[in-house]
């Protein structure tokens, strides 16, 4: 997760979020990466835990 937001989010997530800004446009960019990243680990297990 770490690895993809500083390889994709660092001006737009991770700066903002070091100086301690959030808004919603940063919430939904976590929500949306952390979503990705775990559809990557079930796919990879056969793993379905969504509802």
């Amino acid at each position: 997760f770490l690895d993809r937001m500083h390889g994709s989010h660092e001006q737009d997530v991770l700066e903002p979020l070091s100086a301690g800004k959030i808004d919603d446009n940063i919430s939904r960019i976590i929500e949306e990466t952390a979503d990705l990243v775990a559809d990557q680990y079930r796919k990879n297990k056969g793993v379905n835990i969504r509802a």
